[in-house]
């Protein structure tokens, strides 16, 4: 038999720096799905947050550290 869900996984996707970030929320638990834009592999940590801001924060972080480090490295 099919399942039918009334839950829209896709609802709360965003973008920063052309990466797709996809969050969900499960028992009031938070996790997302990361794609970089120049490929289709997610490379989210497995981490668990409280708050969709709080996963939010957590990833513009990251990607931030990652985009400085690679400022470091051309210089």
């Amino acid at each position: 038999s099919d399942i039918i869900s009334d839950r829209d996984s896709f609802k709360s996707r965003y973008t920063y720096r052309n990466n797709l970030i996809i969050i969900l929320e499960i028992s009031g638990k938070y996790f997302y799905d990361h794609y970089p834009p120049d490929n289709l592999n997610n490379i989210a940590a497995p981490r668990i947050f409280s708050s969709e801001a709080e996963c939010i924060n957590w990833i513009k972080q990251g990607l931030e550290r990652s985009r400085q480090d690679r400022v470091v490295e051309k210089s």
